[in-house]
């Protein structure tokens, strides 16, 4: 996803509006000319009575360009006698090799409309039908953007990354730390591992540990992030300092874990919806980031692994 496709239709309101406006009235709409940096006129396919606007791409700091609606009589003239447009010497210019559109009015238009000023009832109804392409042009590229996990936001980034079995934590589960510590006989490195189990006394709310720690040669202990399970939504998974105090399952050379602090709703993270999106995609993709993700060949694998498993 670049800048150029970010967009699969590019058409703003007011340019929508322009066209329809021309067409109605027997007008061409949107002839393609290849701009060359070396010519400044350009002969239209057909005879022309006047040009109605001209819309295309210039340069700027972003890449492919910005679009642009040109100004008749200072970015361009429309010369008669050669049935021709004429590029003004300073002016704005289309970028170099890109397609500039045209609208123009044709000189024996058989159109029974020909009023469309502002206020006219050609007008007005122009403006609406234009309205309802332009939202139209707008859910089709928001449902183009949700296919890519650069663009997606909201519950299609859920979907989009849920084929690398990613799922968004939310802030209705408490999260808290847990100190883990080591055994006295131990010595060596201990990995505490995502995903390990923790409980209450009783086993009222049990949590899990939502990132992978190791407890280091000599360290007597480490603190590790957990979250309340997924049975234990808000009040259910909140508990006082002191109350996690059982392993559910057994790490070599730990002996014993306790919170010193109470686990509470979640705080801002990247993987709570009150982050931005775009934060909990930049830690999804933190591992292809320290590789090459350029050309999506580590996502398109797991993708084909995934569609795999369920076919097999």
């Amino acid at each position: 996803m670049n800048a150029e496709t970010a967009n699969l239709i590019e058409r703003p309101y007011q340019e929508i509006v322009d066209d329809i406006l021309t067409a109605i009235v027997g007008g061409k709409v949107n002839e393609p000319i290849i701009f060359d940096v070396k010519t400044i006129l350009y002969t239209l396919s057909e005879t022309a009575r006047t040009i109605r606007g001209i819309t295309g791409i210039i340069d700027s700091d972003k890449p492919g360009g910005d679009r642009h609606t040109f100004q008749n009589e200072i970015d361009f003239e429309f010369n008669a006698d050669k049935n021709a447009v004429v590029w003004q010497d300073g002016g704005k210019k289309p970028k170099d090799n890109t397609n500039f559109l045209v609208d123009y009015f044709r000189p024996n238009s058989r159109s029974p409309l020909s009023d469309i000023n502002i206020g006219s009832v050609t007008r007005t109804l122009s403006e609406a039908i234009g309205r309802e392409i332009a939202t139209v042009y707008q859910q089709i590229n928001l449902a183009y953007r949700s296919g890519f996990i650069d663009t997606a936001e909201g519950k299609a980034l859920d979907f989009v990354v849920s084929i690398l079995g990613v799922t968004r934590k939310t802030k209705e589960f408490a999260e808290g730390l847990v100190t883990f510590f080591r055994a006295p006989a131990s010595t060596g490195n201990i990995t505490i591992p995502q995903g390990a189990q923790l409980s209450t006394e009783k086993g009222e709310v049990v949590f899990e540990t939502t990132e992978p720690r190791t407890l280091q040669r000599g360290q007597a202990r480490i603190d590790v992030p957990v979250r309340a399970g997924e049975k234990f939504k808000g009040e259910a998974g909140k508990v006082d300092a002191g109350k996690i105090t059982v392993l559910l399952q057994i790490i070599e050379g730990i002996e014993r874990v306790n919170n010193f602090g109470a686990a509470r709703e979640a705080e801002t993270r990247a993987w709570h919806p009150k982050a931005s999106d775009r934060e909990w995609v930049h830690l999804i993709l933190e591992p292809w980031d320290r590789r090459d993700r350029t050309t999506g060949i580590d996502l398109g694998l797991k993708l084909i692994q995934s569609v795999d498993h369920k076919l097999s």
